[in-house]
């Protein structure tokens, strides 16, 4: 198989690590999945919540100091775009499960007056200089489904009414701009069960997995 990269999309709680570790374990291990948790064959999950770095929990909690919290996820968003572009040149998959193009969003939402610009100027600057991935997944949910499944989880910077609100408006802004690209497939999460062998083998299809 020749090498690739992946990014899987969609608002916050859809279930976008969940999916990358399916196919992670679908093609045998042999996929690595940026960044955060190490599984066997070095895949590895976005960051939980009491895994960031105090100064951004913090940032997200209190709502103060964003920008350097929106930093952090910038820096680790290219990162991840950088080192997929390496395990694509060494013939091997990479899957992100998360995109930069999808700070841009919450940058808009959550930062304000110059620190919203200095960080939509960087963002997308890092944009036009990276190489995107070979293929984008993008998750479709219903608005219920995404805060339900943010509220099980229990991150306190994204069950306040505050973030509720801001990430209903990233999540429009996220399918306003992927749903409506020819090179972006996407999937309607919300009766899907990533644990069914045929659901995930039909994502796989559609993303062209093994091919």
């Amino acid at each position: 198989m020749p090498g690739k990269s992946i990014a899987i999309v969609g608002a916050s709680g859809v279930g976008k690590s969940y999916l990358a570790l399916k196919l992670h374990e679908l093609v045998g291990g042999k996929t690595y999945v940026l960044p955060g948790k190490a599984f066997p064959g070095k895949a590895f999950l976005e960051p939980e919540w009491h895994e960031l770095p105090e100064y951004v929990q913090h940032a997200f909690s209190t709502q103060t100091n964003l920008l350097e919290a929106h930093r952090w996820f910038r820096n680790q968003a290219v990162a991840q775009m950088m080192e997929a572009e390496n395990i694509k040149k060494s013939g091997s998959l990479a899957i992100l499960d998360t995109f930069l193009q999808t700070n841009i969003f919450f940058a808009q939402v959550f930062l304000k007056g110059e620190e919203k610009k200095t960080m939509l100027r960087i963002l997308r600057k890092d944009l036009k200089r990276l190489a995107w991935p070979d293929a984008i997944i993008y998750l479709k949910a219903e608005k219920n489904f995404a805060e339900e499944k943010r509220r099980q989880r229990g991150d306190r910077h994204e069950v306040s009414e505050a973030n509720k609100k801001g990430n209903a408006r990233v999540a429009k802004k996220i399918g306003a701009f992927f749903s409506t690209r020819t090179d972006v497939v996407t999937i309607d999460r919300t009766d899907l069960d990533f644990d069914d062998s045929k659901t995930l083998m039909n994502i796989a299809k559609k993303i062209n997995l093994f091919s």
